[in-house]
């Protein structure tokens, strides 16, 4: 891996064991096995890196199939109307 995965690996460690308020740069950056500077290249800031983090440990949405069309209503493709 990269140093930005290694950190973001690093930071949801971080996350799951000390929680937000508690997680410090140094934490991240000893957990991902590089220097603490790379959390300033990478992401700009713990917090952003933090985010990344939180944000790609999400489950990804399934898309939902289409609704079946609904008896009596005209379908969103017609047009009322000629021109």
């Amino acid at each position: 891996m990269g140093n930005r995965e290694d950190l973001l690996a690093g930071a949801l460690e971080c996350l799951k064991t000390k929680g937000w308020a508690r997680t410090t740069v140094r934490d991240i950056a000893a957990a991902a096995g590089v220097n603490h500077a790379a959390i300033g290249y990478h992401f700009g800031s713990r917090e952003a890196l933090l985010i990344e983090a939180s944000i790609a440990r999400r489950p990804r949405a399934r898309s939902a199939p289409p609704s079946p069309p609904v008896p009596g209503r005209a379908s969103s493709t017609r047009r009322s109307g000629a021109r």
